[in-house]
């Protein structure tokens, strides 16, 4: 096994990742074209904000436990696969992706609608919410 160590790998495009390819030159991945973790500011536990992102131009907190996450450089399609987390002192929390806030669909190439809940569905703020978007081009 060899080692290779770069400073950059570049897609030939602005807009896509570089797919990651076997040696006969099958597809077996892409990189993430969006993610991003935030949670309540410090000294202020009615605001978000970023900790740390990509490709995620602002969020916002549109209702108790529901957010829009706006990419910097839209998605290919609205058909792309999504996956959160969100995290609380005291419950679980779940992450959804949400239909229910009036958009649909909840996923836009533009931005995406999630919720977070806990117990029987009760939308609820959490302390810290991680998201990731992967697509096709």
């Amino acid at each position: 096994m060899s080692t290779i160590n770069l400073s950059a790998i570049k897609s030939t495009t602005a807009a896509t990742p570089p797919t990651m390819q076997s040696q006969n030159g099958i597809d077996r991945g892409k990189f993430c074209r969006a993610w991003v973790s935030f949670g309540r500011k410090l000294g202020d536990v009615g605001q978000y904000e970023v900790m740390s992102q990509f490709n995620v131009i602002a969020i916002e907190d549109t209702a108790a436990g529901q957010f829009t996450i706006q990419f910097k450089i839209a998605m290919p399609s609205n058909r792309y696969a999504c996956a959160g987390s969100a995290s609380n002192t005291t419950d679980v929390v779940a992450v959804i992706i949400n239909a229910g806030n009036g958009e649909t669909p909840p996923l836009t190439t533009a931005r995406a609608f999630i919720r977070t809940t806990v117990g029987s569905n009760a939308d609820s703020d959490p302390l810290m919410v991680t998201f990731f978007a992967y697509g096709d081009e």
